[in-house]
């Protein structure tokens, strides 16, 4: 699934939660492990998640996208799982608060 960045709401009150955006600065566009399927209402799309890094666990300590590099995006096409569900490497992230 390709992506230019992705956002998670901050802790704060409820209606007032800052909103940050994660990107990949040296990957204008890049990709998720993504999945997606037909149905009667059009495609449905979803994206597997794994461990946050340390750019995106003060926001978001649960999950964060898998994101894939050029060599994991033609594994994950080619139906590999090996070494792909891991923490995108967070000296390659940042993050901006909107």
């Amino acid at each position: 699934m390709p992506a230019t960045s992705f956002s998670d709401c901050g802790p704060g009150p409820k209606g007032k939660k800052p909103l940050f955006w994660f990107d990949v600065p040296s990957r204008p566009i890049f990709s998720f492990a993504g999945l997606w399927r037909p149905t009667e209402d059009g495609a449905v799309f979803g994206f597997l998640t794994t461990d946050p890094n340390s750019v995106v666990a003060p926001i978001h300590p649960k999950a964060m996208p898998v994101i894939l590099d050029d060599e994991s995006e033609a594994r994950w096409l080619a139906g590999g799982l090996d070494g792909l569900v891991e923490p995108f490497p967070s000296q390659l992230m940042t993050v901006t608060q909107s």
